[in-house]
């Protein structure tokens, strides 16, 4: 006990084994400091035995604030990735629907199929990111590098979103020093288009979106 602050999760003391010179591991610890948060960590007791008599005990400690970083990362990426999902479902049910239960002219049908399909590729997209995050945590997912000409990339995205949200004003500007990269064109790709659907999806009623490519 002097020699560590040793507390639980709702900062109230705890014990280890090897307090009591037991063998064990504990989880949920946190080790208080002088200064600044405590310390998330987990423990690993074992004792020193001599002649089958104790005869101390050494506890192996692993500082665990990384991995809880992570689990909050990973968690909020799930709650963000739910609503995602939940969001294109509510236009797709919804255009359905009417679709299915009421006389439409041959003009609105087409909307209603187009918000259809539209949200249809943006389920696709959510789906693929869950793909994407269940092989990264298996150790499955291995970026691919090539060579990309980012600026191109770049114009083929807003291209295509441009097709996509009619609505709204769609430009690529393209600095001429930009040079070629390396890296994975599918995941670099995926990562503009997630860029350019946020910015059309948080101005609904229309507007200018523009993606800059530069050096600097």
């Amino acid at each position: 006990e002097e020699a560590l602050d040793v507390r639980d999760e709702h900062d109230a003391p705890a014990q280890l084994p090897i307090h009591s010179l037991e063998e064990g591991a504990s989880t949920g610890i946190f080790i208080a400091r002088r200064r600044g948060a405590p310390v998330p960590v987990s423990v690993t007791c074992g004792v020193i035995r001599i002649d089958d008599e104790i005869a101390g005990g050494v506890a192996v400690i692993r500082d665990m604030t990384r991995e809880r970083q992570l689990d909050k990362v990973k968690a909020q990426f799930l709650s963000n990735i739910s609503h995602e999902l939940r969001t294109p479902l509510t236009p797709i049910k919804g255009y359905a629907e009417m679709l299915y239960k009421r006389p439409l002219s041959e003009d609105r049908a087409k909307k209603f199929a187009y918000g259809i399909l539209e949200s249809a590729d943006r389920l696709e997209r959510s789906v693929s990111l869950l793909v994407d995050y269940a092989s990264m945590e298996a150790g499955r997912l291995v970026p691919k590098a090539t060579p990309i000409d980012l600026g191109q990339m770049a114009s083929g995205v807003v291209e295509e979103w441009g097709r996509r949200a009619p609505r709204h004003t769609l430009a690529a500007q393209i600095d001429e020093s930009v040079a070629e990269i390396t890296g994975d064109e599918r995941l670099l790709r995926r990562s503009l288009d997630e860029v350019v659907d946020n910015a059309i999806k948080f101005s609904p009623s229309g507007g200018s979106v523009t993606m800059t490519v530069g050096t600097g």
